[in-house]
Order: C-alpha cells, then sequence, then structure tokens
C-alpha cells in the first residue's frame, strides 16, 4: 500500500501537480490494494502558463512547522506529507504533537514499542522524511521494496517484541506528579471571577461549564480522587471549595440549565454527595439530595447514561448509597421504569433503544456504552441489584443478547460492536462506542447474573481492545484513558492477561507526554488539537 500511495505521489508529480494536502482522510484504498486521492482543492499546477497563486489550508501534522499558512508551490511539502501518512499507517498516530518542541523524536520513541518490524520500518522510514532524510522519492522506494521484502522473509506470523525502553512512571512517580498537578490546578483557579473559575478550551465551551467530561465537575471528581487514594482531607476541601464556587455563581436554573450526567449539570450533586461523604458534611449531602431530586423532576428525553436517564438514574442510587434517603432511590425506580416503557423489539428479538434527536421525530439506535443499551445496561444492571426486581434483571439480560448477536468475531476470538446496528461495519474499541465501554458493562454483568455468556463476551471485548493499535487520543472517551481504565478492570478479573498492553500505555503516555523539560506532565485534549495547561 506505501509503494501504491508513493506512485500515486510520483505520477502527480510528473505531471507538475503539487498535492498540498496528501493525508490518510485524502486517499482511499480500494478493495484491490490500489489507492485513489480525493479532495483536490489545494493541488497546485506548477506551469510558467499559471498565473494563480496557491491557496493556503493544511491538515495539521501534514506540514512542516512554520509553512502551514504559506502558499506551497514546492514538491518538498508532498515528501513531508508522505512521511506523515507512512507514520500515520504504522502508528495510527498523526504526526501533529504541537505541544512538543521536538515532536519528532517523540514520535520516535513512541513508536519504538511497536512489535511488529515492518510497521516500525515504515514509521521510521516517515520519520526521516520528515526530518529530510530524504528529496528523491526513488530514495523511497528503494527502502519501501526492501521493507517489502523483509516482511516476505518473516512471514510466518511470529511478531518481534522489542525491548521496550524504562518509563519511570512507579506508582511513587505517577501518584507525586498526580498530586503536583492537582495542586498546581488548584492555585490557577479564580475564585474571584463570577464568570470563569478556570480558562475554556475548544472542549469545555461546547457544553455547560460545570459539566463532568470537559468542565469544573470533573476536577472535583480528581480532588476526591486523590484525597481519598492519599487520605490528604485538604483536596476534599479543594473539591469543597470549587462546588461552592460552582452553587454560587452557576446555580441549578430549572428548565433552562442542561442536567446530562456527563455533559452538563448532572454530576453537580453526585460531586456534592462524594465530597459530604469525605468530609464528613451533613449539610452539603443534605443539599445533594435536594439539588439531585430537583434535576430528577421531569422525565429525560433520552435514556442512556451520557444525556439521559441511565446517567441520571446513577447519581440518585450513588446519593441514595451515601445517605439512604428513600425519595431518591423511588426516583431511580420512576427512571428505570421509564427506561423499560422505551424499549423496543426489532423483528429479530434484539432489543434497542432509540437515541432521539432533538425533534424527537426521528433518531438511531446505539450498542456502546455512553449512548446506547450496554450504558441502560449498566444502569438497569446497578438497579437490579440494588432493588431484586426480576423486571430490570430480565432487561439486562435481553440487552446481553443482543449484544451477543450483534457481535462481530475478530482474529484471535475477539469481539467487537458497531457503533450502531444501522452500521454494522464501523467497528470500534473505544470506551465511548465500541468494546471498551460494552466490555465493562458485560463484567459488570457477569459479576452479578454469575453468567458464563457474559463472561466470554466480556473476555472477548478486552481481548479486542489488548490487541487494537488504534490511537485516537489520549482521553476518556475515545482514546488510552478508556482503553485503560476497561483494561486495569479486565486485569483484574482475569491476572495478568492485559499487563503487556498496560504497560504499552503507560509507555505510550510517558514518551508523548509535555516536553520532559516540564515537570508537570500534560497531553492535549479529546480533540488532539487543544491544549491546556492542566488536564
Amino acid at each position: 500500500m506505501g509503494i501504491n500511495i508513493l506512485n500515486m505521489v510520483q505520477q502527480c508529480h510528473d505531471k507538475g501537480i503539487v498535492i498540498n494536502d496528501l493525508t490518510p482522510n485524502n486517499i482511499v484504498v480500494l478493495t484491490d490494494g490500489s489507492v485513489r486521492l480525493i479532495d483536490l482543492e489545494l493541488a497546485y499546477v506548477r506551469s510558467d502558463e499559471s498565473q494563480a497563486d496557491p491557496l493556503t489550508g493544511h491538515t495539521p501534522g501534514y506540514v512542516p512547522r512554520g509553512r502551514e499558512h504559506s502558499r506551497r508551490s514546492s514538491y518538498a511539502d508532498d515528501l513531508y506529507a508522505l512521511g506523515g501518512v507512512f507514520y500515520y499507517m504504522a502508528s495510527s498516530i498523526d504526526p501533529y504533537l504541537k505541544y512538543r518542541q521536538s515532536h519528532l523524536e517523540a514520535a520516535q520513541a513512541y513508536l519504538n514499542h511497536q512489535s511488529i518490524t515492518q510497521l516500525r520500518g515504515l514509521g521510521s522510514l516517515g520519520i526521516e522524511i520528515m526530518s529530510g532524510g530524504y528529496v528523491e522519492l526513488s530514495e523511497i522506494r528503494e527502502i519501501l521494496v526492501a521493507l517489502l521484502e523483509q516482511q516476505e522473509v518473516n512471514s510466518g506470523g511470529s511478531m518481534d517484541v522489542i525491548e521496550k525502553n524504562e518509563c519511570n512512571m512507579e506508582p511513587e512517580e505517577v501518584l507525586r506528579q498526580a498530586e503536583r498537578m492537582v495542586n498546581t490546578l488548584y492555585t490557577s483557579l479564580d475564585f474571584n471571577s463570577p464568570l470563569q473559575l478556570f480558562p475554556e478550551n475548544s472542549m469545555s465551551k461546547m457544553f455547560h461549564p460545570a459539566n463532568f467530561n470537559f468542565g469544573w465537575t470533573g476536577m472535583i471528581f480528581g480532588f476526591n480522587q486523590l484525597g481519598q487514594i492519599t487520605q490528604n482531607r485538604q483536596y476534599h476541601q479543594y473539591a469543597r471549595e470549587v462546588l461552592e464556587w460552582i452553587l454560587t455563581n452557576y446555580p441549578y436554573v430549572p428548565d433552562e440549565t442542561p442536567v446530562a450526567l456527563y455533559f452538563g449539570y448532572g454530576a453537580v450533586p453526585w460531586a456534592m454527595a462524594e465530597t459530604a461523604e469525605r468530609i464528613n458534611d451533613p449539610s452539603l449531602l443534605r443539599r445533594a439530595e435536594d439539588l439531585a431530586l430537583e434535576i430528577t423532576r421531569h422525565e429525560p428525553v433520552q435514556t442512556n447514561i451520557s444525556h439521559g436517564a441511565a446517567g441520571l438514574g446513577l447519581m440518585l442510587l450513588e446519593i441514595y448509597r451515601i445517605g439512604g434517603r428513600p425519595e431518591l432511590l423511588a426516583r431511580a425506580e420512576a427512571l428505570g421504569v421509564y427506561i423499560l416503557e422505551q424499549e423496543e423489539q426489532t423483528d429479530e428479538s434484539l432489543s434497542l433503544w432509540k437515541v432521539k434527536d432533538k425533534s424527537d421525530k426521528k433518531g438511531h439506535y446505539s450498542l456502546g456504552f455512553s449512548h446506547g443499551i450496554a450504558g441502560i445496561g449498566y444502569y438497569l444492571l446497578a438497579l437490579a441489584e440494588r432493588t431484586g426486581k426480576e423486571a430490570y434483571y430480565s432487561a439486562v439480560k435481553r440487552i446481553v443478547d443482543t449484544l451477543d448477536r450483534t457481535s462481530h468475531g475478530g482474529q484471535n476470538g475477539v469481539s467487537l460492536w458497531p457503533a450502531s446496528p444501522e452500521k454494522p461495519d464501523t467497528l470500534w474499541v473505544h470506551w465511548c462506542n465500541g468494546s471498551a465501554g460494552i466490555g465493562r458493562f458485560l463484567m459488570a454483568a457477569a459479576d452479578i447474573l454469575q453468567d458464563p455468556l457474559c463472561t466470554r463476551l466480556g473476555l472477548q471485548a478486552a481481548d479486542a481492545v489488548a490487541q487494537a493499535t488504534v490511537f485516537a487520543s489520549f482521553g476518556q472517551c475515545h482514546g488510552i484513558a478508556g482503553n485503560g481504565d476497561f483494561l486495569l478492570l479486565a486485569n483484574r478479573k482475569f491476572p495478568g492477561r492485559y499487563e503487556t498492553k498496560l504497560a504499552e500505555y503507560t509507555q505510550s503516555l510517558y514518551v508523548l507526554r509535555s516536553d520532559p523539560q516540564e515537570d508537570i506532565w500534560m497531553w492535549p485534549l479529546e480533540d488532539m488539537e487543544s491544549f491546556s495547561r492542566i488536564i
């Protein structure tokens, strides 16, 4: 495939065409392995007859630094992009580490733990090209041919496992970094500002500022988690201060404030109750209970965890666990009944719940954890365990059966799922809409139901995550944080099975962190474009 892409670039250059936007997004691979270019609006014809200037525009990572906004008319720019494409093919990472001064060195360090020799060679070739090591396509072709011959020699299927560099991430160092990050974050908060506690980024501006995923309530979770691990009450006090600022400056406004658990106000009462439990503050717990009941007063539109009833139900159950107020359990059950009423049975006896659009006239179905039936099943399982009611257990079993019948078998017995049964060929491993999130539900179901099917599917989901090479981001929804979170859980259930992959994730986090001279480790946000000083 690499040779085919090179041939395509050569054809363009032979015709005097500078592609100017050669990226994986603009290359279509046909079933026979041949390739085609699409989206050629930035292409430039080098001709004495042409009086037009090249257009500006770029895809981050596929243009030399400093030339992003230049009017590019050089074949050398296409060579740099070709090197980026080869690196992406080998690593599944766009070579765009904006926050690293020596970004290509960091990219090579990540590549060094690639266990397949040929892919490691292809990625290293890409870095050499981007570093200016080659000026002719013919030189690159010779290296590709040599890699192809090497692949044919090693076609027996064995994987050449290489030595992993020491990443110095002993537990003590991880904890030290976590404390440094939290303390630095706390001192940077502006409690005197009535509008903005902490600078927004491209992701947080999309949602209510107190949301969990990209906002201030997620910060509280981090404070409390570190306080629990270190037994340092000061971190819980940090959480309390942030909560008071939120409640004062961004109070809940009925029928106006979004209440979704992950992207709205729904996690605020949960954070309040958890903080109250840690610092033994009954008054804060009462406020959390009242707020939880207030924001769940109306029936939600959605049924899923991220935006609807399942997420709010989990919040109610957790606050009920902490304080035992009966109304919370009753409200959680009402949400459970609502979810059961929204179940749809297909002609094939699949149990599905619709993700409704804003007009509530149409929607789609989702199998995943964040927006689909796996997350709904996770809530119904928690409700079943709390109440002992068969209706919830039965619904969970129907969801397990649906996931069993919609799974796709991959190599080595792994299981993958499409984000939606309406798009069965789009298979993901992410926590949000793939094997990692679905596996989280299945392993919880295996523990509670003692069902061998749940255990088998959960194991196959974990194997799919562990064998995947896709790197989408560092984050929870579509990245190694979410995948690693699930594999930590799976490794406890199947001791030692996923330690190699977890070590790989650890290595990736270490080598792709912020510049080494920075003592506080940082990573870019979910969009891989925005960069916040502290995450």
